[in-house]
């Protein structure tokens, strides 16, 4: 970590800065507050390790910025650059945003509207002309497939860490959904694939204190897929909590 924050240091003329914590929100995330005099910048550790893609990444954000959604832009240092390396891993460098991420599994109607508001922005704002981004194809529902896939996961989960024992829960559940159902969904009849944000629930969401989005974060997980996918995806997370 010396490394990192020493390139930190030297990349954006930060002499005094210093590392306060490391952040626990998200699941497989790698990121640090750090603190320099009487400001705070939040430094994102990107999921995948190749420039290229972080660069796509950091494209389709701009892109969403530019086209009204508030999204969390990384700061700029020489030659505009948005982003570093250090050994095999790559990082950005964003402002501190001060917000809440709603009230965890209680989220009001107000945030939900808001919510509601802004993924439909989203998918407005990403309906054309996006960046080359790449991405797995969308691939209709294939039984077999899926439970080859579930039983190989499930060897591999080890543990009984919180984590590993929620994905062995929700995988558990999915295998007894998708054995139950004999539904076939008929290929195209989830509209047309478009950029999407890919990961749009409460833990990349800031809210004011009236339960207003004021800025979304993490594109990492753009994509292009239909639309309707997301919608269901943050409905789970947003108002199908185990509290709700």
């Amino acid at each position: 970590m010396n490394e990192v924050l020493n390139r930190v240091k030297e990349n954006y003329h930060l002499n005094n800065l210093e590392l306060s914590h490391k952040v626990e929100l998200g699941y497989l995330s790698d990121n640090y507050v750090l603190i320099n005099g009487d400001k705070k910048y939040f430094l994102k550790k990107h999921r995948v390790a190749d420039p290229i893609k972080v660069r796509q990444i950091l494209d389709i954000e701009q892109l969403f910025f530019d086209r009204g959604i508030p999204a969390i832009l990384p700061i700029t240092f020489a030659d505009n650059q948005t982003m570093f390396q250090v050994e095999d891993s790559v990082y950005s460098l964003y402002p501190f945003v001060e917000g809440s991420h709603g009230k965890g599994k209680h989220y009001s109607k107000t945030a939900l509207k808001s919510a509601g508001e802004m993924l439909a922005k989203i998918h407005v704002a990403g309906q054309k002309d996006y960046p080359k981004i790449d991405y797995d194809d969308f691939v209709m529902w294939a039984k077999p497939d899926f439970l080859a896939k579930a039983k190989f996961l499930r060897e591999l989960i080890k543990s009984d860490s919180e984590f590993d024992n929620m994905a062995r829960d929700f995988l558990d559940l999915k295998v007894k959904i998708v054995e139950e159902t004999e539904t076939v969904p008929y290929e195209n009849n989830f509209g047309e694939p478009q950029l999407i944000h890919g990961d749009f629930h409460g833990s990349n969401l800031f809210f004011n204190d009236k339960d207003e989005i004021t800025h979304v974060f993490d594109f990492e997980k753009a994509q292009i897929q239909p639309p309707v996918l997301e919608i269901v995806r943050s409905m789970n997370f947003l108002c199908f909590g185990e509290d709700f």
